[in-house]
């Protein structure tokens, strides 16, 4: 075989190689859509596989288009375990109005599982300032009645009580500082709006 033809042999099997290896495996997105299809534990421990191959972190495939995150939002608001896992690896590269959303649909899960937070928080070292948003914002469409947001609050206050012991007792007083102290200022609001005359209340 003279030089040409190796050359060519080496770059055919070069080819190859790396034909191989891209119809091997899946990118993070598309193991992303497959668990958004089919949420189920084989579906995202593929994610996670592809996720975590990758070296960095935060390229423009890990942020999500707006559809995927809001589908995968909408999993974590419906309690779905492995939704929730992604969420939490991914939320780093979410900013603004995206990762408020985010925050918004962990706080929904830690209201009907709280359990599964903490444990989930705990798992992924959650640091204390994205835990604070996460049981302290509220759902959008509780903006403007006071009673139910303060009974969310009271309800988030008596779970993090209950179960907040698998964190730190710093974190647990932490969340209880900060729930309590929103608590008291939409009483507070709520009283002044009360007072106020009905013509300038909106």
């Amino acid at each position: 075989m003279n030089l040409r033809n190796i050359n060519l042999f080496m770059l055919f099997l070069l080819f190859g190689i790396q034909s191989a290896r891209s119809d091997g495996g899946l990118s993070s997105n598309q193991a992303l859509d497959i668990f958004l299809k089919e949420p189920i534990e084989k579906s995202f421990l593929n994610w996670q596989s592809e996720f975590n191959t990758t070296s960095v972190r935060c390229k423009q495939q890990d942020r999500f288009d707006n559809n995927e995150r809001d589908n995968l939002f909408r999993l974590i608001r419906e309690e779905n375990l492995f939704a929730l896992k992604i969420g939490l690896q991914s939320y780093s590269c979410w900013d603004g109005g995206e990762l408020e959303d985010f925050y918004r649909s962990v706080g929904i899960f830690f209201d009907s599982n709280p359990a599964d937070f903490f444990t989930m928080v705990h798992m992924q070292s959650i640091v204390l300032v994205d835990l604070r948003f996460m049981v302290s914002l509220l759902p959008l469409e509780m903006t403007d009645d006071f009673d139910r947001q303060i009974e969310l609050l009271d309800k988030r206050i008596n779970s993090v009580k209950k179960f907040g012991n698998q964190s730190s007792t710093e974190t647990s007083q932490s969340l209880l500082n900060i729930l309590t102290e929103s608590k008291a200022e939409l009483e507070r609001v709520k009283k002044e709006y009360e007072t106020m005359p009905n013509q300038q209340r909106h």
